[in-house]
């Protein structure tokens, strides 16, 4: 009977440990947040709040299990156990750990920028050890695995304020002249590009228009392009 009650009473004292635990790793994690804000990266701030906050939870966990009877050399016994056992069977979960990691060190590109990952255009929002998070153009938000991240080509844009908005034109080959290619450099803008990527006598050439435009301004930017180059391509060319 001494024994149950003993058993009880450290059950009731670990759930207290636990919920004070919780509850002073939440309070840190907003003074960690608050004083990390200005000196910090927004990259690194989330994940080193979240460090701060589940912090004490693993310090008061020792003291939790001996209080229930469970010696800390069975304890760091079964966490070896178990994390062999996870570790088999969240490798996937592990590589994108590892690709996180790396992306958070090299740091190929921070929170704010705007990029292109694995096809995902838009602004980079969060960068954890497991996902990356792109708000695109349109405020879809897309949760990147980092794994498929890191394999990926990594466009980070607006390195100097300005980027590139790029728009692809189809025409058939008997109207890839000179006149239409100078309208098209015209709707391109200053600095602007046009560049043949590709030309076949069934499906037609294939071209790329580039415009610069800030990073606020890649959206409206985009659709000004696409009225431009409605306009030259539907419209007949000189001298046709």
């Amino acid at each position: 009977m001494a024994d149950l009650w003993h058993l009880i009473l450290g059950l009731v004292r670990g759930v207290a440990f636990i919920v004070g635990a919780l509850w002073v790793g939440g309070y840190l994690r907003g003074l960690a947040h608050a004083w990390l804000e200005w000196r910090v990266d927004p990259t690194w701030r989330g994940i080193l709040s979240q460090f701060v906050r589940f912090l004490p939870l693993v310090l008061v966990m020792q003291t939790v299990l001996e209080g229930i009877g469970i010696p800390s050399t069975s304890y760091i016994a079964g966490v070896s156990a178990a994390g062999l056992a996870i570790a088999l069977s969240l490798r996937d979960s592990l590589s994108n750990a590892a690709s996180g990691a790396i992306l958070l060190t090299t740091t190929p590109f921070r929170v704010g920028d705007m990029v292109t990952l694995g096809g995902v255009h838009g602004t980079v929002k969060r960068v954890g050890f497991l996902t990356t998070e792109v708000e695109t153009d349109d405020a879809r938000l897309v949760t990147l695995t980092n794994d498929r991240v890191f394999s990926s080509n990594i466009e980070r844009h607006g390195l100097d304020e300005r980027m590139r908005v790029e728009m692809p034109v189809r025409l058939p080959v008997a109207q890839l002249d000179e006149a239409r290619l100078a309208r098209l450099r015209e709707a391109a803008g200053p600095g602007g590009l046009v560049t043949i990527t590709e030309i076949d006598t069934v499906a037609g050439a294939r071209l790329v228009v580039k415009r610069w435009c800030t990073p606020a301004e890649a959206v409206t930017t985009r659709e000004a392009l696409a009225v431009a180059l409605a306009r030259v391509a539907l419209s007949p060319a000189e001298g046709t």
